[in-house]
């Protein structure tokens, strides 16, 4: 082992020499890849070498593997790459074999302290959908980009290698990562959801029922960042015992490396109160304490999890949110039965249900016009990232910038927020978009700005430009940057994650005609909640 700075020249040079594999293949067949047998050559290596010290694999793949262990679709064009209708109809020859074997090489890398990154850089499917056994495992990061000359996929790479601060050299990241829960007596864990793996290691505070990652108080999370979150989900019990403690106790206690080989051991011990709902303060209680947006964000995990473990149909997934919905705003809501009009939600619970219609609508569970390779991208990071990120990812933000309002202002993800003279800025964590109105797009086609009169202008444009900048500059993975114009090709990638208010169906209600927004056959916010309402108030 030597250190960079003795090997860097040879490094560069090695990475310098490399070109693109000049072995011939027919017209009709793909490249020979052997991926899958290259990376169990890195994991063995590693193994060998270097077990119990800090290592990272990064793979750089450029399409499928066709050939060895580990193969995701054959050599033959004919064959085409499986697609999410193909896995639920269960016509994937290779797909489970596949699985199977990338999970146990991120056991054994795991198992070593080492962490698999996987960057694709190709416009098809390289097999991630096979290999996330591999990064979840361990820790890893996954980045798709079209070509590894692409923006994302170089902001991404130089974001893995921040460092902890401007004086420090010591890199950002973490390994060996393991979290051991402890709870007092009423309290017992269900189980995990992130990037993480079950260790058996029994105890007295596992609950029965499984949730996620169960049967165990103790998870191996690998690699881990600053912003690394796990899920964890709990079971009161002796709920009707007369012995039953007014206060209970959850630790976690964290052990890692950091990027210097140090151990560290980080305990944090929470102190929650007890409720009894059959009376009224602790019924209200109850309430006051309900963390909307983290509730949103472990449904959404729940959801990813079954939909990932159990593989249903999606329509199973939306009606599974759909009835722990209703019966949430049964309990928690105020309503007359059979009468609608009359249900209202407190504060702490009244932007619940709309996250859970944007949750319906986002590419966690739809996975129409989405590759299961794109899907588990998406899914990787929502079950790892933040509340705030996870959140941005559920229900996007959307910011607008008019030279009335002066600073650009947050408003409703909704069609209705566009306007000819404003320019919109999206951020759903994976995308960053720019969106102008049409009459703005005319100005900034004519670079009216560069006009003595309307220098004001050029501010205006940039307020925009800076802000996506600071977003991309900010984030792992790189987000997609995209500036489009109303009406243009690439406005799809605002319009679908809008709220359909005003559709084909509507559109004369709010004007005099014309054409509408969006044309769709999605529901709207508004009729979503109408029909909760419905069903809540139902007797």
């Amino acid at each position: 082992m030597q250190r960079r700075e003795d090997v860097e020249y040879q490094l560069n040079t090695i990475l310098e020499d490399l070109t693109k594999d000049a072995w011939p293949h027919k017209n009709d067949q793909r490249p020979a890849r052997c991926s899958g047998a290259a990376l169990n050559v890195a994991v063995s290596l590693l193994e060998a070498t270097s077990k119990g010290h800090n290592a990272r694999i990064m793979l750089f793949n450029g399409g499928p593997p066709t050939i060895g262990p580990g193969l995701v679709v054959s050599q033959e064009k004919k064959d085409t790459i499986r697609s999410h209708a193909d896995i639920v109809k269960g016509k994937v020859p290779h797909y489970h074999k596949a699985l199977e074997y990338y999970a146990k090489l991120g056991e054994r890398a795991a198992a070593c302290g080492h962490i698999i990154d996987i960057f694709a850089g190709a416009m098809d499917q390289t097999g991630v959908a096979e290999m996330r056994g591999a990064t979840v495992k361990t820790g890893g990061f996954v980045v798709l980009d079209d070509a590894f000359e692409g923006d994302v996929f170089k902001g991404s790479f130089a974001r893995m290698f921040v460092t902890e601060s401007e004086e420090s050299k010591a890199l950002a990241m973490c390994f060996s990562g393991q979290i051991d829960v402890k709870c007092s007596p009423d309290v017992k864990v269900c189980g995990a959801i992130g990037a993480a793996y079950p260790l058996e290691k029994k105890s007295s505070c596992i609950a029965e029922r499984e949730v996620g990652l169960g049967g165990t108080s103790c998870w191996a999370i690998g690699g881990c960042d600053p912003g690394y979150t796990c899920s964890f989900y709990y079971d009161v019990v002796n709920q009707d015992s007369k012995n039953h403690k007014e206060q209970c106790y959850l630790q976690f206690a964290t052990i890692y490396k950091n990027s210097s080989g140090q151990t560290i051991q980080r305990v944090t011990t929470i102190s929650k109160l007890f409720a009894d709902i059959k009376t009224k303060d602790g019924f209200e209680s109850l309430k006051l304490g309900f963390d909307q947006e983290a509730a949103a964000v472990l449904m959404a995990r729940h959801a990813v999890y079954k939909i990932q473990s159990e593989y249903e149909f999606t329509m199973d997934i939306l009606r599974w949110l759909d009835r722990r919905l209703i019966m949430l705003v049964k309990m928690f809501a105020e309503y007359q039965k059979e009468n609608p009009e009359s249900f209202r939600l407190s504060e702490e619970f009244m932007y619940y249900p709309g996250f859970m219609f944007h949750l319906r609508r986002s590419n966690f569970l739809k996975v129409f016009n989405s590759t299961p390779d794109e899907t588990v991208f998406y899914r990787g990071f929502l079950l790892r990232e933040n509340v705030t990120n996870s959140l941005v990812m559920i229900q996007p933000t959307l910011m607008a910038y008019s030279l009335e309002e002066g600073a650009c202002q947050p408003v409703y993800l909704d069609v209705s927020s566009i306007s000819p003279d404003k320019i919109l800025l999206l951020d759903d964590f994976f995308h960053v978009v720019i969106f102008y109105g049409s009459t703005v797009h005319d100005w900034l086609t004519q670079e009216i700005w560069k006009q003595p009169d309307y220098a004001y202008l050029e501010e205006f444009f940039q307020g925009p430009q800076e802000d996506a900048k600071a977003l991309l500059q900010s984030r792992l993975p790189t987000p997609i940057f995209v500036s489009c114009a109303q009406n243009g090709s690439q406005s799809r990638f605002l319009m679908s994650k809008l709220n359909p208010s005003i559709t084909q169906n509507n559109v004369g209600q709010y004007g005099s005609g014309g054409a509408p927004p969006v044309f769709t056959d999605d529901v709207s916010l508004k009729v979503f909640l109408d029909h909760l309402k419905k069903l809540a108030v139902a007797p």
